[in-house]
């Protein structure tokens, strides 16, 4: 805070008084920017503002000048008049009292023996003092930031000591996530953002490298803004490095899962690969799948503040995967008997279908669409794998959270990496969306119909709203191009196989 005129006053050195006014401002509430020297009998053009003017009034003959000088100098906004006395004048003209009376200006003798500069200097090493005192109590929050940090007290510690500096609650976002407040920012509510309008928050993007929408906010009105550039730096590096632990280690742990899941490891050696990523084989666990519609979400990024810190996350086959183990160590009872009916499996599926619903309410805010979908909870490495893939069949039916559903032989037979039924229902369907693309057909629609209709062409052909030799015509068409007869129960098959991987790829 700059000086005071009564801090300036006070100063016995310069031997300064005040010309008493009855209209006259608390001296303690003026602030003195700096202090100008003039003996312009109009210096308002001089003036910047929130000076103290210093004058001798040498030109100030008439009392008519000397009301135009007060004037102007109040109108050049000057805090206060210091009129030097012995050289011009012996006292201070009477004119020029009630004039600085009359505006409200402050007005103060100076003696004789006081040198204008005395003033000036005294006034310059306050504001280099407290320049000084700034850059010193900037220092301490930047070095009281970093410490935060580096002891491992994480966002929310350094938001608390941003808290002391700004004088309101402070809380960080990343992809619309909220993933640390500071004390006044979570006192008195447990949702305190949900209670708060966004007018009442002020929005300071930060840099973190990646397309995450990271935002520091902090509620107005605030009472410092100046750590708040340091504190967007650390935190940018902060849930920069946070990100790429994360991709690293779901990645990693991934990869063993993988080995578990399609690797073809039983017993004891995929005990050991499951126990290496913190999982213990002899509980029962549940697998969640978040899928991104697009394929570009940061699955391997994003943070998942609220789930347990049980659960083990994973990037596997491009989604993001929640491991969930039971509550019981070794299993439920009701979820490991494989069963797929019944009560005991809505059991098993409660504990992975509230981690789901947990994990749709933090995507809830994120610019990309994702689905959620989850398996029931099974013991050992075949039941994790029997869960992942139940959460993979349920994904196939894009609610945002998908139940498990029953298993089929042919989302396995599909989902399984060392059979190449993928390419071979490529090259089954090509030649059909060839003639398709080429004549605008309905090759591939008859072909789908006629098979869940369990081969009743009549039905196909009321469903397409065409002749029954149409239908005929078209699937000896399918027969002619692939070397597969839907009449015949083999070759149906290969169909049925070929079009369900094309709708699951």
């Amino acid at each position: 805070m700059a000086m005071t005129l009564a801090q300036l006053l006070a100063v016995p050195s310069l031997g300064l008084t005040l010309v008493p006014s009855a209209k006259g401002a608390d001296p303690a509430s003026i602030q003195l920017a700096w202090a100008a020297v003039t003996e312009q009998v109009d210096p308002s053009v001089f003036l910047t503002g929130d000076e103290v003017l210093l004058t001798t009034g040498i030109r100030l003959r008439t009392a008519a000048l000397q009301r135009d000088f007060v004037v102007s100098a109040k109108r050049g906004g000057a805090s206060a008049l210091g009129f030097g006395v012995g050289l011009g004048h012996d006292a201070v003209p009477s004119a020029l009292r009630l004039t600085a009376e009359e505006v409200g200006l402050p007005l103060f003798k100076v003696p004789y023996q006081t040198a204008f500069a005395a003033i000036s200097r005294i006034i310059a090493e306050d504001l280099a003092a407290e320049h000084v005192s700034g850059i010193q109590q900037l220092l301490a929050g930047h070095q009281k930031l970093s410490a935060a940090l580096l002891r491992g007290g994480g966002i929310d510690a350094l938001l608390d000591v941003l808290e002391n500096f700004v004088g309101n609650a402070a809380r960080v976002e990343q992809y619309g996530i909220e993933l640390g407040s500071s004390h006044l920012a979570t006192q008195g509510t447990s949702d305190p953002v949900s209670t708060d309008s966004d007018a009442e928050w002020a929005d300071w993007p930060i840099a973190s490298g990646l397309r995450d929408r990271a935002s520091l906010f902090i509620r107005k009105p605030l009472t410092s803004e100046a750590l708040i550039p340091y504190a967007q730096s650390l935190l940018g590096l902060e849930l920069s490095n946070q990100a790429r632990l994360r991709r690293t280690s779901r990645i990693a742990v991934g990869q063993v899962l993988d080995d578990v899941l399609h690797g073809g490891l039983r017993g004891y050696d995929a005990s050991l690969r499951m126990q290496s990523v913190g999982l213990d084989a002899t509980q029962a666990h549940g697998v969640v799948l978040v899928e991104s519609s697009s394929g570009h979400a940061p699955l391997g990024e994003m943070p998942l503040p609220s789930l347990p810190p049980r659960v083990i996350t994973a990037i596997l086959d491009g989604r993001l995967a929640i491991i969930v183990p039971s509550r019981a160590a070794g299993g439920s009872k009701d979820g490991g008997t494989g069963n797929d009916s019944g009560p005991g499996h809505d059991a098993s599926a409660s504990e992975p279908g509230v981690i789901a619903a947990q994990a749709a309410e933090l995507f809830s805010s994120a610019t990309t669409h994702l689905t959620i979908g989850y398996g029931r909870l099974y013991p050992d490495a075949n039941g994790l794998r029997l869960s992942y893939y139940e959460a993979r069949e349920s994904l196939r039916s894009l609610q945002p959270i998908n139940e498990p559903s029953r298993l089929s032989l042919t989302s396995l037979l599909l989902t399984a990496k060392d059979v190449p039924l993928m390419d071979l229902a490529r090259e089954i369907l090509e030649p059909l969306e060839n003639a398709d693309a080429q004549h605008n057909g309905e090759l591939i629609n008859t072909l789908r119909r006629f098979l869940h209709s369990s081969g009743e062409i009549g039905q196909v052909a009321r469903e397409l709203g065409v002749h029954r030799n149409t239908v005929r015509y078209r699937l000896q068409r399918v027969t002619d191009l692939t070397g597969y007869s839907p009449a015949n129960m083999q070759d149906r098959v290969q169909l049925w196989l070929a079009l369900e991987a094309k709708e699951l790829s």
